[in-house]
């Protein structure tokens, strides 16, 4: 059995604290520091929720929550993190999908484990309702680690140390039910026959593939396989992402015996499909492909978006804080060390606002302020933080 893993932590090649960035953050800070580096005047507000003056379409305001445009629309991401709906929906369009079952985690445990020994080991376990990929159990291979992987999911999901969610995620399911930490009754979790094969982490930006990586056997890294794969692959994530035209990006899993053959000659399946774009994965083979698809999402939304990497200069100011004036010196600190050249002052006390002026890469400059907005930088989170280019 494979156990769910936590959020990775993912080397940023930047001096500490900036060396290392959670992998549910990092869709967003590449796509802040793209949009530094374009020379745009930059908003963050708690949940990644990143917006650009007049950088939109007709010079509207442009946005993002988690590296997600705000051309999604509410139903299609709430499709998206159910997945009897998105299984539904892909077999309506006689794309595969692997068969399931959903069962309550508070009363539908015997159920469940015959389920699963009538579909025949191995099997994998994940939430009905959640984000794509996250807290999937799979390698289940008998009654013992059944019973385990379903009571991993007893626990209310924000009780969980591998549970993340986007900041635009509207169920309620993940509560937890008053103060005894369990599941909500209606909390399911979906068992599935798991079939063998390659399974291929693949992107696609405004309709185009950008990305196929795969990790076999017992690698711990992955390779871009792009280029090796079959063009009926290709096609099959070109049309998963046109079911979903509302959305930019769409990153899928797909699994199939072999990559480099047409699809009509072996099985396959459809995995997982998410709106998020997930860049950690090809962050950890190339830095620098991750921060050119960043930018390609970007200027997708802003054409006048320009790619400049040199150090950057700008104003700053944020708000919210609880007690300015100690916080003052956290930054100072954080900056010289990531060096970034920081220079500010006390806003306003009673506010609780900082403000100056910060030169740097724009790297360093865009993770220091998401570290700062998600409270992993100074003692409290920032409410707000605004960026303008000098």
């Amino acid at each position: 059995m494979k156990p769910p893993r936590p959020p990775a932590r993912i080397g940023t090649a930047l001096p500490a604290p900036a060396d290392v960035i959670s992998a549910d953050l990092l869709d967003g800070w590449l796509l802040h520091t793209a949009a530094l580096r374009s020379g745009a005047a930059c908003s963050l507000l708690p949940g990644q929720v990143l917006m650009l003056p007049g950088r939109g379409s007709g010079g509207a305001e442009a946005s993002f929550a988690h590296g997600v445009a705000n051309t999604a629309g509410v139903s299609t991401v709430t499709a998206l993190e159910d997945r009897r709906i998105r299984r539904e929906l892909l077999k309506s369009y006689e794309i595969p999908a692997p068969e399931s079952a959903a069962f309550s985690v508070r009363r539908g445990y015997e159920a469940a484990l015959a389920y699963a020994e009538s579909a025949g080991w191995p099997v994998r376990l994940k939430p009905v309702v959640g984000e794509a990929g996250i807290e999937v159990i799979s390698d289940v291979r008998g009654p013992e680690e059944f019973a385990a992987a379903f009571e991993y999911f007893q626990t209310a999901p924000t009780r969980r140390s591998n549970f993340t969610s986007s900041s635009y995620s509207f169920t309620q399911i993940f509560m937890p039910r008053g103060r005894t930490g369990l599941a909500k009754p209606g909390y399911e979790v979906m068992v599935e026959p798991q079939i063998p094969g390659t399974k291929l982490r693949m992107l696609t930006v405004d309709g185009e593939v950008v990305s196929a990586l795969h990790r076999g056997g017992g690698e711990t890294r992955y390779t871009d396989v792009l280029a090796e794969i079959d063009s009926s692959v290709v096609d099959l994530a070109r049309r998963v992402a046109g079911l979903f035209p509302d959305l930019l990006c769409v990153s899928l899993e797909v699994l199939v015996a072999n990559p480099a053959q047409p699809l009509d000659a072996q099985q396959h399946q459809v995995l997982e499909v998410s709106e998020r774009p997930w860049l950690h994965v090809q962050y950890q083979v190339s830095a620098q492909t991750a921060e050119r698809i960043a930018g390609r999402i970007l200027r997708a939304v802003d054409s006048t978006a320009g790619e400049a990497t040199h150090p950057i200069d700008v104003d700053f100011h944020w708000e919210g804080l609880a007690d300015a004036e100690h916080e003052l010196p956290v930054l100072q600190r954080a900056a010289a060390a990531a060096q970034v050249h920081c220079s500010a002052e006390i806003g306003d006390d009673l506010g609780g606002s900082l403000r100056g002026r910060l030169r740097g890469s724009a790297d360093a400059i865009a993770l220091l302020t998401e570290l700062a907005v998600a409270g992993r930088l100074l003692e409290d989170p920032v409410m707000w933080a605004e960026t303008t280019p000098r």
